[in-house]
Order: structure tokens, then sequence, then C-alpha cells
């Protein structure tokens, strides 16, 4: 997370043979949960929303898709409101509190307007 940039970026392997149905879990689909630590939904909240990408590449590196998550303040509010707990995991030398967060599939032709409409709608507040 960059203080003029507001864009969190991640990649990950879906690697069907460390998934429980032995299945890749995020490559084809349109629309994903994905958890995210409650600390950075704060992290966020406080400089004014982010829009996050998740990226998912198959383990041979042939499919790959971006997931994104446009978190205005609004929705990092609801997020960190919800009444569903938390999942608690031991991360490096702590314990994290994460929440699933909903992700769309970014398309190629919507990428500037996905953006552009973040951008303005927090110029706005």
């Amino acid at each position: 997370f960059d203080d003029e940039v507001r864009v969190q970026i991640k990649g990950h392997i879906d690697d069907p043979a460390k998934n429980k149905s032995g299945k890749q879990e995020y490559l084809g689909r349109q629309r994903i949960t994905y958890p995210v630590d409650l600390i950075d939904l704060e992290i966020y909240s406080k400089g004014g929303g982010v829009i996050y990408f998740e990226i998912f590449m198959s383990p041979d590196g042939e499919e790959k898709e971006v997931f994104y998550a446009s978190l205005y303040p609004s929705v990092l509010k609801k997020y960190k409101e919800k009444k569903n707990p938390p999942t608690v995991l031991q991360y490096g030398r702590g314990i994290h509190f994460f929440v699933n967060v909903d992700f769309l599939h970014l398309f190629a032709y919507r990428r500037y307007s996905i953006c552009r409409n973040f951008f303005q709608y927090t110029l706005t507040i």
C-alpha cells in the first residue's frame, strides 16, 4: 500500500494439490471471496479506501486471472462491522483476524472505468 496510490496487489498460485477439493478454487470464476486481514482493512479505511487486486495463476503459469474489490470507505466500514466472526489464523509471530471480502473478475475492457470510478468517488468524500 503506497501513500500516493491507493492500490493493493497480491498474487497466489491456485494449486489443486494444495486445495481441499483437489481442484482449482479461483481460476475460471466470475466472483470469489478471499480472506483479508482486519488490520489491512483498518489501514485502507484511514487512507480513504483502496482498489484491492488478487491475482491467481495455475502452478504452470499458463492460466492467470485477476480479481478486484473497490474498497470505498463505506464498503470497508461494512466489512469491519460484519456480524460474522472473523477467521482467526496464526500468521507470522502473531494472531490475525481475517474477513472474507468479495472480489469480481477483472475484465480487460473494464480496467480503466473501475479505476476512474474509484478515484472520482474518493475525491468527493
